[in-house]
Order: C-alpha cells, then sequence, then structure tokens
C-alpha cells in the first residue's frame, strides 16, 4: 500500500492553459511570456503585457467552451512528473473548475481522452485545502493554494512557474519531484 495521497493540479502544472488562451484572445504567447519574464517575474498576471485585466482575460466567452479545455496541451514534462509521482504514492488530480460553461467537462474530457474512458482519478473542487490531511501532499502552481493546504494539516509544494515566486527555478519536475522524495524519506 502506497503511504501518501499526492494531489496533482492540472492548469499550469500539467497542462498549459496560459499559452491558448493567449492565443485565442490573439496573443503571442512568446512575445507575452519574455515580456512576462523580464517585467513580472512573480507576479500571477502579466499586467504590463496585456491591455485586459485580469476578470476580462479569464472570463472571455472563447474560454468557457469545452473544446477550449479539452484540447489543452500537456507540457514536456507532465508524463514524467505523472510516472514518478505515482511510483511514490497514490496520485489525483486535483483541478479548480473556472465557472465557465465548458470547463468542467473539459478537464474531464482532458484526462479520459488522455488516460481512457475509465479514468477516474480526478476531484475538481474550489475547496483543495478541504483534503489536507498529514498523509496528504499538494503539488499547486498558486501560492493561496499552497497555503491553504499546509494550514489544515497537509504537505504541499509549489510548482515552480513564471506567475509565483519560484519563477528563477527553469527544471520544476526536478524540484517538485526532490522534495516529494525528501519528504517520503524523512
Amino acid at each position: 500500500m502506497k503511504k501518501y495521497e499526492i494531489y496533482l493540479d492540472l492548469d499550469g502544472v500539467c497542462i498549459d492553459f496560459l499559452t491558448s488562451a493567449f492565443k485565442i484572445q490573439g496573443y503571442d504567447p512568446e512575445i507575452i511570456f519574455a515580456k512576462w519574464k523580464a517585467t513580472q517575474p512573480g507576479e500571477l498576471f502579466p499586467t504590463l503585457s496585456i491591455e485586459k485585466t485580469p476578470l476580462e482575460f479569464f472570463t472571455n466567452e472563447a474560454l468557457g467552451e469545452e473544446n477550449f479545455w479539452r484540447e489543452l496541451k500537456a507540457y514536456k514534462w507532465f508524463s514524467l512528473l505523472y510516472t514518478e509521482l505515482n511510483s511514490f504514492g497514490n496520485v489525483m488530480f486535483l483541478s479548480a473548475p473556472s465557472g465557465a460553461p465548458g470547463c468542467l467537462s473539459g478537464k474531464h474530457h482532458w484526462l479520459t481522452d488522455y488516460f481512457g474512458a475509465n479514468f477516474s482519478e480526478y476531484i475538481f473542487t474550489k475547496h483543495k485545502d478541504r483534503l489536507a490531511h498529514e498523509r496528504a501532499i499538494l503539488i499547486d502552481d498558486m501560492p493561496f493554494n499552497v497555503s491553504a493546504f499546509k494550514a489544515r494539516g497537509g504537505r504541499a509544494f509549489l510548482f515552480p512557474r513564471i506567475w509565483n515566486k519560484l519563477h528563477s527555478i527553469c527544471e520544476p519536475t526536478g524540484y517538485v519531484l526532490s522534495n516529494v522524495e525528501r519528504v517520503l524519506k524523512g
């Protein structure tokens, strides 16, 4: 029996929401990411690179379509990250739906398209912290999810991304895997 429940976030950790969200709204993701990295690393949203407010950007009508979510691309590190984490514990995808009409069904279909129709190792909730316990590990790119999970007695690791304090870590998978392995050996 595996000792830990490992909760793995989808957007920003396993699948690339932002590149598709930039493209569908007419932005060049390479330009936006380069400017973000140069002017606002660690900030949750590139306000200096996009004229839209975060609310306007994240509530864009195109982001409400099921196929937008279903067709998101996995990051290049996804397969390795998932495989390695599965060797450490029971991996459950833990993802917060955006509230957009097609988000929940699109994420569900993304998982079943990737893993098969019978795949059921996922939980969709905005209340990730409610799953925290002493044998639970959360891997998430959002600092507020990590801190809330820890506050409820779970272990959590911030996944390095341009929009959080670990933005300077170039190899996020190795960073996270080494931290999880350290906890398991501890």
